[in-house]
């Protein structure tokens, strides 16, 4: 007999599934050169991975799949779409070193992955929103100084 899925886990993995959309939607802007879009959808993106956590806690909804299915999205919105974001915006005129950056990028973003799985995100509220906060930051800094830059 199979367990029926409550409604109070299936709301935060709705509001997940929709910053996954918002990540997955950065690279289609990515894609385009919509630069500016792309941000938007991060930090958006970034909104919704803050509150998904939080209401599942809040209404008791909970769930192991809710745990990985957060986990790519944050590997999704944090770690791919901001890497291709910056291979396609600056670093790809450096070629193969560009390329380089990017993927040890991403593999700085699987590493501090792994470490928030293996000792929990729960032992520090700073260590667990750290990378997507500072990416996040980097990448506006990065999007306004190009445009103040080009306007020069």
């Amino acid at each position: 007999m199979k367990k029926a899925i409550s409604i109070r886990s299936v709301i935060p993995n709705i509001i997940t599934v929709l910053g996954l959309s918002l990540g997955l939607t950065a690279i289609k802007f990515t894609l385009v050169q919509n630069f500016h879009s792309a941000i938007i959808c991060i930090v958006l993106a970034a909104v919704l991975d803050a509150a998904d956590g939080r209401i599942a806690r809040l209404i008791k909804g909970t769930s192991k799949f809710g745990a990985e299915l957060d986990s790519l999205a944050d590997f999704v919105n944090f770690g791919v779409a901001p890497a291709l974001m910056l291979y396609i915006w600056d670093l790809n005129v450096y070629g193969n070193l560009g390329w380089v950056v990017t993927l040890i990028y991403i593999i700085g973003v699987l590493i501090g992955a792994f470490f928030l799985k293996v000792w929990g995100a729960e032992t520090s509220f700073i260590k667990t929103i750290s990378i997507f906060v500072w990416t996040i930051i980097f990448l506006i800094a990065l999007f306004y100084a190009d445009k103040h830059e080009r306007k020069n």
